[in-house]
């Protein structure tokens, strides 16, 4: 399955609930199949999911290039994957790129919990800088590698987990006068717990980021940004 599209807004997966209906669970569950996912417009989303996006089998490739927008007063991100409640990985292969023009996206976030439990799961996100609003009263966010509302759970004995962001653009560090400069771009971000095979961590610990390799030895494109949407 490929596909590819340049619409702003525009999903490549999408699933929903009807409300007005009340049917249907709003969940991606994928367990099989190659899947490639190019989006080039504003505000894309790769997978967008009313419920929960589940990963059991498969290979998957979600790439998005645009960056996020403003929309009714709001800004609406552009994501690999978005889920409104749980991400969680259990098998296959799956890798989200985040180009560098994808300003202030996410590779991966779920509105509850992001769990990666088995499988190999590979996230470039290379994008530092904010998006383009116009509007004075919102502060778009910058890029983030995996972000979730709850908890980020990893399991590393038995999934495969590789993550990188721009070179010294990771953490935040102290300047010459030893104070404490923001973070640019954070591989992960949680308002709850990031917990590593049962250990807990804060989200400003780089330690937690450097138990991980950058890139997987086998990772097959290496010209990351360069990879063209629609070839």
């Amino acid at each position: 399955c490929t596909t590819g599209v340049r619409a702003k807004g525009a999903k490549g997966i999408k699933c929903e609930i009807d409300n007005e209906k009340n049917k249907g669970t709003g969940d991606v569950t994928i367990n099989a199949g190659n899947i490639d996912i190019r989006m080039a417009g504003e505000g894309a989303r790769g997978i967008k999911a009313d419920g929960n996006v589940t990963v059991g089998g498969g290979s998957i490739l979600v790439y998005v290039a645009g960056q996020s927008f403003e929309d009714n007063d709001d800004i609406t991100n552009t994501c690999g994957i978005k889920s409104s409640k749980n991400v969680t990985v259990e098998g296959g292969k799956i890798a989200v790129i985040c180009a560098k023009t994808a300003k202030s996206s996410r590779c991966i976030q779920a509105d509850s919990t992001a769990s990666f439990v088995g499988g190999q799961t590979t996230i470039h996100q290379n994008a530092k800088g904010k998006a383009d609003i116009n509007n004075n009263n919102l502060e778009p966010k910058r890029p983030r590698g995996v972000q979730a509302d709850f908890k980020i759970s990893i399991d590393a004995l038995k999934a495969k987990f590789y993550i990188r962001v721009p070179e010294n653009e990771g953490w935040g560090e102290e300047d010459k006068y030893d104070e404490y400069i923001e973070l640019k771009v954070k591989p992960f971000k949680t308002d709850g717990k990031i917990m590593l095979n049962n250990s807990e961590y804060d989200d400003t610990v780089e330690e937690l980021y450097d138990e991980f390799e950058r890139t997987p030895k086998d990772w097959t494109y290496s010209e990351i940004d360069t990879l063209s949407v629609f070839d």
